[in-house]
């Protein structure tokens, strides 16, 4: 019984010695060049936000060729001006 609790508590020690380590990270790669909003993007936006409030989706839906994010990113720039 003893060789048995000690190759189980070896498989455990083990097994954590492996989880123990630090895990190396990806290095931050840009995927996409920042894209400016155009004039007309921007009246889009503005008045999406006057029509919809913070519905996030729906003024996407109005901008058409930004996404979600985007649009926060923008609008939370636009909000600390």
């Amino acid at each position: 019984m003893d060789q048995l609790e000690d190759s189980v508590q070896q498989i455990f020690v083990d097994e954590f010695d492996e989880d123990d380590q630090k895990k190396i990270r990806k290095p931050y790669t840009i995927t996409k060049s920042r894209e400016s909003w155009t004039d007309d993007e921007h009246s889009n936006f503005l008045e999406a936000l006057m029509k919809f409030g913070r519905d996030w989706k729906k003024i996407e839906a109005q901008v058409g060729s930004k996404n979600v994010i985007q649009i926060r990113s923008h609008a939370q720039k636009y909000f600390l001006k």
